[in-house]
């Protein structure tokens, strides 16, 4: 996951000289099962031959399955050497391949990205998916144009409550952004906050289809990305799983790893039974960019507190709930923050969703919301 509330912290993740930092979930599982073998050909208006070739690749991605080694190991990230292997034999996913920088016509397009995202113009993405998918089909190895393309796949899922009407053809979305995060995966294999958002997509993926063998392969891809760099992916892995009732053991897991990415940001350790007893508020202490606010999440640590409260009161657990939600205003960049108000309403209402959970009604969570990216990236 990506923490990053750190006064004049900068992030320094870097894809092909880029310096970059994102982080988007996938939220629910109600998407409907429909497929559709011409999902790319608007791609035709650029450029025809190329856009054969990424049909082919996307319908190659779509059946790749991912198989991954979830045994304890160092969080170190794997060698040059070791990737490779790690990438092409473990995970299942083609063998990496060499990035190149971004063209003029890319870094437009990044920009064009940014300025949407930041400003949650959901709206703007069918336009900045186009400029992206011009620049990819322009300069296929750059890294970035790549994992932001699969980027603003996932975000037109995870804040499909946006839409006036349910589309069955959001998941369209998801077969693509599983194909543009493979891409970059192969690409920057070393950045392994890519395995997690690659997970994040195939979990569900097995769920739409009713394929049990491609959603165990999406678990585990989450839980090696956990391996290989803990502080991100334990949010990462928590939130796909956050939608699931909360008598299911994934939830309660999902749970667990919110209060062990606490741990691992804030240094603070506690014996696992008592995991929940860590004081979220460590984690403004942290030193570490990736667990505080920033450039590209300037409101990130408040959004993990909202996050983080919602799962207690689904999980039953008010008083401890409502003593979370308030650390977020400990944050410096509380006043500003665009969700303040969802968080205090939560606060608000408390008793009364504790009822509606026990009546066995639904809790409002930021996952399926229309704010589910925005909570933590939203500027204004």
């Amino acid at each position: 996951m990506s923490f990053r509330w750190h006064p004049g912290s900068v992030t320094q993740h870097r894809w092909a000289g880029q310096a970059v930092e994102t982080r988007f979930f996938l939220t629910g599982y109600y998407l409907t099962d429909i497929y559709r073998n011409d999902m790319i050909t608007h791609l035709t208006a650029w450029r025809k031959s190329a856009a054969v070739a990424v049909a082919c690749l996307s319908l190659a991605s779509a059946a790749a399955l991912i198989v991954s080694a979830a045994t304890p190991a160092p969080s170190q990230p794997a060698t040059a050497a070791q990737e490779p292997t790690r990438a092409a034999d473990d995970l299942h996913v083609r063998a990496p391949r060499p990035a190149a920088p971004s063209s003029p016509s890319g870094t437009r397009a990044h920009t064009a990205f940014w300025d949407a995202f930041y400003s949650g113009r959901y709206e703007a993405i069918p336009g900045v998916q186009q400029q992206l998918t011009a620049a990819y089909l322009e300069n296929p190895r750059d890294a970035q144009t790549a994992l932001l393309l699969g980027h603003t796949h996932l975000w037109k899922t995870s804040e499909r409550a946006r839409e006036e009407k349910r589309n069955p053809a959001t998941v369209d979305h998801l077969v693509l952004a599983e194909h543009y995060f493979e891409q970059a995966h192969r690409l920057a294999p070393e950045d392994h906050r890519i395995l997690g958002w690659l997970g994040s997509v195939r979990l569900p993926l097995g769920t739409i289809r009713g394929d049990e063998a491609l959603r165990a392969e999406g678990d585990r891809l989450l839980r090696e990305a956990v391996r290989r760099h803990p502080r991100f992916n334990h949010f990462t892995s928590a939130f796909v799983r956050a939608s699931l009732p909360a008598n299911d053991p994934r939830f309660q897991e999902a749970l667990e790893q919110m209060w062990r990415n606490v741990e691992e940001c804030s240094g603070v350790r506690s014996d696992e039974k008592h995991g929940a007893e860590v004081d979220v508020y460590e984690l403004a202490k942290s030193a570490d960019p990736v667990c505080v606010n920033g450039e590209k999440a300037p409101h990130n640590f408040e959004g993990f507190v909202l996050v983080l409260g919602d799962m207690l009161m689904k999980a039953g657990k008010e008083e401890q709930a409502l003593a979370t939600y308030e650390r977020a205003k400990l944050a410096p960049t509380y006043a500003a923050w665009p969700y303040r108000e969802v968080l205090e309403s939560r606060v608000q209402n408390a008793p009364a969703t504790t009822q509606k959970i026990r009546n066995g009604e639904a809790a409002p969570m930021v996952q399926g919301s229309g704010y589910s990216c925005a909570v933590c990236h939203t500027r204004r």
